[in-house]
């Protein structure tokens, strides 16, 4: 009886352990079937991919994500630390920061996961969130910066209509929220787990996330219909808004830059104004000794159209009529003229990349979905899918630089941030990028593009260009000696027996 025990027993004890000895032999056959880039590949000629292509995308994706959050966290910071920068404007900077941000650090993370592993292990809950949560984030970014090149060129082009431009930003703001939230509805109720393998003695299984085509049924949306609204919505009509945005400021930087050196428009007293680009001179001049003071207001046409300065110089006569000293004048002219030319040029550089940037980005994988919904003969490809990705990704990495890197407030809070954090190197190293590829010029606070957010903001003109416009507008503009016109002038002054500088507005005004 005992031994009958201990033969069943030790049958038992076989038999399970041959049964532990299975389901581990299945978790290893199991393991390595979900590993997606393997050896055995190159030599079976399956549709899997080597581990050195696998090593490289696994490298690409760490940069992409690092880079990424770390461009986006500071931008986020640099909004939320300063309250001057909370503005209408920079919240949508900071509504892409937010999105571009999730998307590096959890798209693209979870995109790295279903590239690397073939099958899912967390759930049907966290397979329809993975899914639709990417597409949240996509369309959130990509209508980010639909709104940012729309709310630009009613800023530009309608740069009186303040009230109403704070209405259509925040209606730009909502809509964009709540059609990312409908576009991505559909891939939540899509995306659902598939049954390949289940072993309940070894608790083992397996399956895969995936968009089922019964869902879509259910949705009565076809996958290709679905894929193609998306393709229009997400890809083409952004493109054709931002491409017809940033072409139409660019026009009109350039008609106001004509307008500024053909020198129309009219002056207030002794200011440069935001939208005519006019200014005034006060002209000092010595008679005998004793300084008086001739206060005359010329329309002078600036280069310059964004700035606001007092603008006041002394000069002598015997100077203005030099021939020499308007030879130098003129050399100071095309200089300025030259620096200017090289700033609009750049701006314009800055607005053709924005688009060429969400462009490039996102066509191949644009690309890449239209042909897997509407071709029946090609499968879907892996690798090509996980390049195509991170090419888009490239996008969340590079908006930072676009958006916030160019915009001079926005640059000034990262040098802060970079000095205190000892990183002022880091800083360089990318104003020498920008200036290596023509972005910027000599100095990143004064030859970088002017911030397309604000193109009538106020800059401060250093007192050498003061002399340069001077000199330029002076020569110009008056067409008559000053020499002979100040000597006139001055006479008159002591005819009536006191100085010139003294007299009441009205007989200064009459004596020009």
């Amino acid at each position: 009886m005992s031994t009958d025990r201990v033969t069943n027993g030790t049958a038992a004890k076989d038999e399970g352990d041959q049964q532990q000895q299975k389901c581990e032999q299945l978790v290893t056959l199991f393991e390595g079937m979900n590993k997606f880039f393997r050896e055995e590949a190159i030599i079976q000629g399956s549709e899997h991919s080597s581990v050195l292509f696998g090593i490289l995308i696994l490298s690409a994706y760490v940069l992409v994500i690092a880079f990424g959050a770390v461009g986006n966290i500071l931008t986020i910071f640099v909004v939320l630390r300063n309250k001057q920068m909370r503005s209408v404007r920079n919240f949508f900077i900071l509504n892409l920061a937010m999105s571009d941000f999730f998307v590096c650090t959890v798209t693209a993370p979870t995109t790295l996961y279903t590239v690397l592993y073939v099958f899912w292990p967390f759930g049907t809950t966290l397979c329809k969130i993975a899914g639709s949560l990417q597409g949240f984030n996509i369309f959130l970014s990509t209508f980010s910066i639909t709104a940012i090149a729309l709310d630009r060129y009613f800023l530009v082009i309608f740069p009186t209509r303040r009230q109403c431009q704070q209405r259509l930003s925040l209606l730009f703001f909502s809509m964009i929220w709540l059609a990312s939230v409908l576009l991505a509805a559909p891939l939540f109720l899509a995306a659902d787990l598939r049954p390949v393998f289940q072993q309940k003695s070894c608790q083992i299984e397996l399956n895969l996330c995936s968009e089922q085509n019964e869902r879509w049924k259910e949705l009565s949306l076809s996958k290709e219909s679905y894929t193609l609204g998306v393709i229009i919505l997400q890809y083409a009509f952004p493109l054709a808004a931002i491409a017809f945005a940033y072409s139409r400021i660019a026009r009109r930087m350039g008609a106001r830059r004509a307008r500024g050196e053909s020198g129309g428009g009219t002056a207030q007293p002794n200011t440069i104004r935001k939208d005519s680009g006019t200014a005034s001179i006060q002209i000092l001049a010595k008679n005998d000794g004793n300084p008086s003071e001739i206060s005359k207001k010329h329309s002078i046409g600036l280069n310059h159209a964004s700035s606001q300065t007092q603008n006041a110089i002394s000069t002598n006569p015997s100077i203005i009529s030099n021939g020499k000293a308007q030879n130098a004048a003129e050399a100071l002219i095309n200089q300025r003229r030259k620096s200017v030319a090289d700033r609009h040029r750049r701006t314009n550089l800055l607005l053709v990349t924005l688009v060429a940037v969400f462009a490039c980005a996102w066509l191949p994988l644009n690309i890449f979905h239209l042909i897997n919904a509407f071709s029946r003969s090609l499968s879907f490809s892996v690798p090509i899918f996980a390049l195509c990705h991170l090419v888009a990704m490239c996008s969340a990495c590079l908006n930072p630089c676009c958006y916030a890197f160019f915009n001079q407030s926005f640059r000034q809070e990262f040098m802060s941030i970079y000095r205190k954090l000892g990183l002022i190197w880091l800083y360089r190293r990318c104003f020498f990028f920008a200036k290596l590829i023509g972005f910027c010029g000599d100095s990143p606070d004064k030859n970088c593009p002017p911030s397309i957010d604000a193109p009538h903001s106020s800059t401060k003109i250093p007192q050498t260009q003061k002399t340069e416009l001077t000199a330029l507008s002076v020569k110009k503009k008056l067409s008559y000696n000053f020499a002979n016109e100040t000597a006139l002038l001055s006479s008159n002054s002591q005819k009536n027996g006191r100085r010139f500088s003294e007299a009441p507005t009205e007989k200064r005004k009459r004596a020009f």
